[in-house]
């Protein structure tokens, strides 16, 4: 849903400041669960080469923290961080002060975890591309097999527990439905053994 989100927004601008504080979640009638893009604030035309960085610095692109070039592939670069961080429960980050993290970002290849698929290891090659001429664009993600393949292989073929989340308007549980663009984002119980299904 997210990667849906970003490909209508391509269209027209970069949201510049994609987050998990910014993906809203919003239970449905039927169970399911619509995931929304918010908070528009700092959203810009493509290309535009800005004075002064903006967006949530761990979440950043190189060439937006270096460059202040905002383009849709640094939203891209924003959903790949997003995707380790909901993978191992931890941001790509670590904890270092805000000059140690710009230098990381800028001159250090991102670390991605060697314990999942190499599928999702390319998704995520393809999301963090240093150069952001070779990241994919959110509608070439959308059919990556890591997207296509894995959720609704996990969907079908995975007990239904895998996907009972912690609902953020009350205390009970709630199931996701398996539809491709349909999911939840919400706490795994066990952040480290959901890594295993990817």
């Amino acid at each position: 849903m997210i990667l849906k989100g970003l490909s209508n927004i391509h269209e027209l601008f970069v949201h510049c400041d994609i987050k998990p504080g910014n993906i809203l979640v919003f239970p449905m009638k039927d169970g399911t669960n619509n995931l929304k893009i918010a908070d528009f604030g700092l959203a810009e035309d493509a290309g535009v080469k800005i004075h002064s960085y903006c967006g949530t610095l761990v979440y950043s692109s190189p060439e937006s923290v270096e460059l202040g070039v905002l383009e849709t592939s640094t939203d891209i670069w924003s959903l790949g961080c997003i995707v380790i961080e909901m993978i191992t429960g931890e941001k790509i980050w670590k904890n270092i002060s805000r000059q140690e993290l710009i230098n990381e970002i800028v001159h250090r290849e991102p670390i991605i975890p060697q314990n999942i698929s190499d599928i999702a290891k390319d998704f995520l090659q393809r999301c963090l591309a240093k150069e952001r001429q070779k990241r994919w664009t959110a509608d070439k993600l959308l059919y990556h097999p890591f997207i296509v393949d894995n959720f609704v292989k996990v969907a079908q073929n995975c007990d239904q527990e895998v996907f009972s989340w912690i609902n953020p308007l009350g205390s009970c549980s709630w199931t996701s439905t398996h539809d491709l663009f349909s999911t939840h984002v919400g706490i795994p119980s066990c952040p480290g053994s959901f890594q295993r299904l990817f």
